[in-house]
């Protein structure tokens, strides 16, 4: 698919009625220029695997992004710094024992964007992981050779092994 292809897509999305994010047509909107519309594609790689995932954080976002799900031509974004924050310790100075996923958006620059907690068991871990995704840093995601945002996921398992 080439740029032409994407732009078309954009095209498509500004050619229909505002739609409100129910399914409703919003008379009151306003219709996005082409370029608003590519600032707010978020292009992801569909996979069996991250099915419910992608179901999530795509609920989570609503209207905030168009969503350019595709089966192939899309390279991940790499990461090139950060990782995985250690536990926090409990009262008794054992580490917090939980699990954490978060949604979130490489852009163009490569950084974890707009991240949206989508499943956790603990608050407290929860803070954790949004803190240590601040540091993260990315190659973009490529489509077609050309950089994109994309939609990313990480799960934090906290526990004695992430200490």
């Amino acid at each position: 698919m080439k740029l032409a292809t994407i732009l078309s897509f954009a095209l498509l999305a500004l050619s229909h009625s505002a739609v409100a994010c129910d399914g409703q047509k919003d008379t009151s909107a306003k219709p996005e220029s082409t370029e608003q519309t590519l600032d707010r594609t978020v292009f992801n790689r569909l996979s069996p695997e991250s099915f419910a995932i992608d179901s999530a954080a795509k609920k989570a976002y609503g209207c905030r992004y168009i969503f350019a799900d595709t089966f192939g031509g899309l390279q991940r974004a790499k990461p090139t710094a950060g990782g995985l924050p250690p536990a926090p310790v409990g009262p008794d100075g054992s580490p917090k024992v939980g699990k954490v996923v978060v949604a979130y958006i490489v852009t163009l620059e490569g950084l974890a964007s707009d991240p949206v907690v989508v499943e956790s068991t603990d608050p407290e871990l929860s803070e954790v992981a949004l803190a240590a995704m601040k540091e993260w840093r990315f190659e973009p995601a490529r489509f077609n050779g050309r950089p994109v945002a994309s939609l990313a996921a990480q799960e934090f398992p906290f526990g004695p092994s992430s200490h």
